[in-house]
């Protein structure tokens, strides 16, 4: 059924190193499956279990292997530790075990000391001795242990594409997730860094460094049927978040200062500065400054624009007339008068009340003694899914009789 073989690895009169090899039958077939090796001169005692043939294995240095498994072509080498119980922590386990010292006289380890580690080798030539890592994942003490103190450090070590390993990431004793992080401080109160930055403060939570300009340190990606909050910020004492991204994009902070009020209030904010001068040609009415706002930016009943124009009527004695629309409609209108110079500022708010309906009201400041009727509501009907112009136009008789300076315009929501 099989045999037990003893027999010289070396046998001069000064030095003698033996190994023991057990075969079994195989399909009639007596064939080795197991040798153990004495360690020679500087070598390491070695275990291997084959299939068939003998391995050659790396037996001194840095890489000499003690136990080595290793099976058919086709057949992984696989190791298993087994436990069956009803006891809940009891558990396969692979114990890696360090200690300064001897065996006879262990010693307790020290900060700084490997405790152990997993390697991943690959060959890449053909000799014994050819193989290089692609992965290590190592446990380092942080401290002389002693019963109660066993600080300890985690690490893993990756190739990337063309380089040999490196450490990718890190889990510090502090609890502390370190990815691509070997610099800087951290502390118990860090529980992630992201980036090898050199200056992360400490009491923060989590950090997280672009390390290149374009490069985009953080993004929040909702689905395509996002109903809940993309991002929200919360304060466990406040029953109001401090500040939310909703499903649709509209950023809100909690109204009021340190109170648990459930109020909140949207985000909204400037959509467009234009501040290049235009001016009337000839006594046709101009396009002065226009701002085409996005399709859609009013998509919810509430959503609003603000827009603020001012600029200046020439002074002489010709009929002037100044409008602002939104789409094709005049929101307000000055009718033609003789604006003999001056300033003119014009303020308006557009409401969106349904898919094609809005309101707006604007108001006039300027020469009042000429426009009597200087606040006017309007009633737009503009498609809000297609894109909209707003505009001021000027009209006269001389060119530049009607100027515009700027034009402001705010969006705000309503979700």
């Amino acid at each position: 059924a099989g045999r037990q073989d003893w027999f010289w690895n070396v046998a001069t009169h000064a030095t003698r190193t033996a190994s023991m090899a057990w075969s079994l039958v195989n399909n009639a077939t007596v064939s080795e499956y197991a040798r153990l090796s004495a360690p020679g001169a500087g070598n390491a005692v070695n275990f291997a279990i084959h299939a068939g043939t003998a391995p050659t294995v790396p037996t001194s240095g840095t890489q000499a292997i003690k136990l080595y498994l290793i099976d058919a072509t086709t057949t992984p080498a696989i190791g298993v530790a087994a436990n069956f119980t009803a006891t809940t922590l009891d558990c396969g386990a692979w114990q890696m075990l360090r200690g300064r010292g001897s065996n006879a006289s262990p010693a307790a380890i020290q900060s700084g000391d490997a405790i152990g580690e997993i390697q991943w080798d690959g060959y890449y030539s053909t000799t014994s001795t050819s193989f290089g890592q692609g992965a290590v994942i190592r446990a380092t003490a942080t401290e002389t242990w002693t019963s109660s103190a066993n600080g300890t450090n985690l690490f893993f070590y990756l190739a990337t594409t063309g380089t040999t390993i490196a450490e990718k990431m890190s889990l510090r004793n502090t609890g502390t997730l370190r990815i691509n992080a070997t610099s800087g401080s951290f502390d118990t109160t860090t529980l992630l860094q992201v980036g090898n930055y050199g200056s992360w403060s400490v009491n923060v939570t989590a950090a997280i460094y672009a390390q290149a300009n374009g490069t985009t340190p953080l993004q929040v990606i909702g689905t395509s049927g996002q109903t809940a909050n993309v991002f929200q910020v919360f304060n466990d004492a406040l029953s109001a978040n401090l500040f939310v991204v909703n499903s649709v994009g509209v950023a809100s902070v909690r109204l009021g200062l340190n109170t648990a009020s459930g109020g909140k209030a949207n985000v909204g904010g400037v959509a467009n500065v234009n501040i290049t001068s235009a001016a009337n040609v000839g006594a046709a009415q101009t396009d002065l400054i226009t701002y085409s706002l996005p399709a859609s930016a009013l998509g919810t009943n509430g959503d609003r624009v603000e827009v603020q124009a001012f600029g200046a009527f020439n002074t002489n004695v010709n009929a002037k007339r100044l409008k602002m629309f939104f789409g094709s409609t005049a929101i307000f209108d000055t009718g033609s008068l003789v604006f003999n110079g001056g300033a003119w500022y014009i303020y308006a708010v557009i409401t969106r009340f349904g898919a094609a309906v809005q309101t707006a009201i604007s108001v006039f400041d300027g020469n009042l003694t000429l426009v009597t009727t200087n606040c006017q509501e309007t009633v737009p009907t503009e498609t809000m899914s297609s894109a909209i112009t707003i505009k001021c136009t000027g009209q006269g008789t001389n060119n530049s009789d009607v100027i515009q300076d700027e034009m402001i315009v705010n969006w705000y929501p309503n979700a």
